[in-house]
């Protein structure tokens, strides 16, 4: 059997029909910056809002976001 595992580029669940709106406070730690955007992707999240400045120029969160933040 021959199956094809889809990643986030191949499939988009339309199971809702509501907005998804992230708040994240105090998040300081470039990688974990990087999960939340996976995991926004993942779970098909609108829109992501950080009560602090994020550096999306930062290594580390572009490593861990893996391209999904931008």
């Amino acid at each position: 059997m021959n199956q094809q595992q889809l990643d986030h580029h191949n499939y988009r669940s339309q199971a809702h029909h509501k907005e998804i709106i992230l708040l994240c406070t105090n998040v300081q730690s470039p990688a974990n910056v990087g999960a939340l955007f996976r995991l926004a992707d993942a779970f098909a999240v609108n829109k992501l809002v950080f009560t602090t400045p994020i550096d999306l120029t930062s290594h580390r969160l572009q490593k861990m976001a893996r391209g999904t933040h931008k």
